[in-house]
């Protein structure tokens, strides 16, 4: 099954909100758009007017759509676009995610230096702890004439040998232990070599960081096919700039690019943003007219 991926958080009862009511349903499908906009790009709530026609594509009445969620305050308009209100009560900042990710990491390492301390376990024979065969020497010879010094180990009936004792019984007849290795020290690291080292230097130039192992298999391809790595990162490098503020839907997967050869096209010019445009009275005016459409109809029904 494929892992979930990114998800952000949304009450059930978030129907009944009087807000969201009295906004409209394209209003409502802005706002949920606008959730997974901020919880995507990390930008804790905040909705950048320039992104905004990325946000709202396909959407009917963006405009009237804006100032209503403006008016009944799921939304707080704030310098180069909005901000959604109660995004700080429902998320977790970058800050405090990040300190969640660290306590987690510290205590994976607390258990692996706890396990590293833990002494090997003691295989002695539970049975007979004090490993006197004493016992043995009371038994009657057997009838057959075999000899009667023969240990206990020897005498244990097929029901009760375990797998872990049939091994011990092989460490006492061979004189060799059952750890090869010292359960102390820890395991050797494996060393990056240059190449390891040069993919993540491309990995964290380029600008959409999905598929891995994909793009690992085509860097070591494109390297064989005659490229070099700092070609690879200085292209990756160009690509990161001209898609800078683009979609990132858009962006070619790393392993497509590479696969593609991309790496040797001309770069293009830098795309031209295009701002959301608005003024400080686009929403009250909208707004209002809108009010104005919807008395005009009801006085038209309502009229003899």
């Amino acid at each position: 099954m494929k892992p979930p991926g990114l998800y952000v958080p949304l009450d059930v009862n978030y129907v009944t909100d009087e807000g969201i009511r009295r906004a409209g349903p394209a209003a409502e499908l802005l706002y949920i758009r606008a959730l997974a906009y901020s919880k995507r790009t990390q930008s804790e709530g905040l909705l950048p007017d320039y992104d905004m026609p990325v946000i709202s594509v396909g959407l009917p009445q963006v405009r009237e759509s804006i100032a209503s969620l403006v008016e009944w305050e799921l939304w707080t308009p704030v310098e180069g676009g909005w901000q959604i209100r109660s995004w700080q009560r429902w998320n977790e900042t970058q800050k405090e995610a990040a300190d969640k990710r660290q306590r987690a990491a510290d205590r994976q390492r607390r258990s692996r230096e706890r396990r590293a301390r833990t002494p090997p376990a003691d295989n002695t024979d539970s049975d007979n702890p004090s490993g006197d065969d004493s016992s043995s020497s009371d038994k009657p010879p057997p009838a057959d004439g075999r000899h009667a010094d023969v240990t206990r180990d020897s005498r244990v009936t097929h029901t009760n040998v375990t797998p872990l004792k049939r091994r011990e019984e092989k460490r006492r007849e061979t004189g060799t232990s059952l750890v090869q290795h010292d359960p102390l020290k820890p395991p050797a690291t494996r060393t990056k070599g240059t190449a390891d080292l040069d993919f993540d230097r491309f990995w964290a130039a380029y600008p959409r960081r999905k598929a891995k192992l994909d793009a690992t298999k085509a860097w070591k391809a494109a390297l064989k096919r005659g490229a070099t790595a700092e070609q690879l990162i200085e292209a990756a490098t160009q690509y990161a700039a001209y898609r800078a503020g683009c979609d990132p839907q858009f962006t070619k997967l790393p392993a497509t690019w590479l696969n593609k050869g991309a790496y040797d096209d001309e770069p293009d010019p830098a795309p031209a943003q295009q701002p959301y445009a608005r003024t400080g009275t686009d929403d009250d005016d909208l707004f209002h007219r809108a009010m104005q459409r919807a008395n005009a109809a009801t006085q038209e029904v309502t009229r003899p």
